[in-house]
């Protein structure tokens, strides 16, 4: 009796420890695995990182507008659509720098997809958005074993406030319209004990004001989203990078003149003013010379 019970003790030592070491074994090939796809899904983000440069580079992009660029032409640079791109009813010109097939927004090696749902509204009607694909080797061998695709996403709601609702269903709903998840982070109202997510209530043509900043500060968030997914069905690892930057703009001092005295104006033949004024004292204007043309309204 003893024997079978030594041997049965044994047995089940023998079959945990077998047990527990092909759990391990498993868990470990898991993880590397997901560290092989989570490194893969790097160079995307780098990849989006390089594009946002090139856009607000004035140098790169001529397009670029002066002031505050709105959103919707933001969107029309990036997708730049041959011909020109209509979002919103704005029009975006092509850039095409190196000829009519290199598009700068678009690597090599990479594919222009659709990743809005059907029926989205999105302010245009183009079979691609602003998402990519190309193929990756993560094992070295030389041989592209991997998909991944990244999308950059800078479109806001017409209403910032909603940004503040991060519940499921908010987010998935901004997410079919391609609208980015939160406001920028990296206004100085995100670091309060309330953690405000979102901006304004009427952006300026999408970018925040950030009012605990300058008057003159507005900030955009631009949302980077990557996904490698394994050509093998049997790799069953995935992997998904989530990436946000913010971007700043000044948009000026709206004012042309400031004086902490009285300020005194006496418009000549041709006076043309750009800007607001401001006086600590008294405002005088005095008459129009008699040469100005008083069909000419004055500026």
């Amino acid at each position: 009796c003893q024997p079978r019970l030594l041997l049965l003790v044994v047995s089940l030592t023998v079959g945990s420890i077998s047990l527990r070491t092909f759990n391990r074994t498993t868990e470990a090939s898991n993880e590397r695995q997901q560290d092989v796809i989570y490194n893969a899904a790097t160079p995307a983000i780098d990849r989006a990182k390089a594009k946002l440069e090139y856009m607000f580079d004035e140098d790169q992009d001529t397009r670029y507008p002066g002031g505050i660029p709105n959103e919707n032409f933001l969107v029309g640079m990036m997708l730049n659509r041959p011909g020109g791109t209509l979002v919103r009813g704005l029009t975006v010109p092509d850039h095409y720098p190196d000829g009519p097939t290199n598009d700068p927004y678009k690597f090599p090696d990479e594919e222009r997809i659709k990743i809005a749902p059907a029926g989205s509204d999105l302010g245009y009607s183009y079979d691609v958005d602003n998402a990519w694909t190309f193929p990756a080797d993560t094992d070295g061998d030389g041989e592209a074993d991997a998909t991944i695709a990244y999308s950059i996403l800078m479109q806001t709601p017409s209403n910032q406030l909603e940004l503040q609702d991060s519940r499921p269903r908010a987010i998935q709903d901004r997410a079919g319209l391609l609208q980015v998840r939160n406001g920028p982070l990296s206004n100085t109202t995100q670091a309060n004990s309330a953690c405000r997510r979102g901006g304004a209530n009427a952006p300026e043509g999408g970018w925040t004001p950030d009012p605990n900043a300058s008057a003159t500060i507005v900030r955009k968030n631009f949302q980077v989203n990557a996904f490698v997914l394994p050509n093998d069905p049997a790799n069953t690892a995935v992997s998904t990078l989530e990436f946000f930057q913010d971007r700043k703009v000044n948009r000026g001092n709206k004012w042309g003149a400031w004086f902490r005295n009285d300020l005194e104006i006496f418009p000549g033949p041709a006076f043309n003013w750009n800007g607001a004024m401001h006086t600590e004292g008294s405002l005088i204007v005095g008459k129009p010379s008699p040469q100005r043309d008083r069909s000419s309204p004055a500026t």
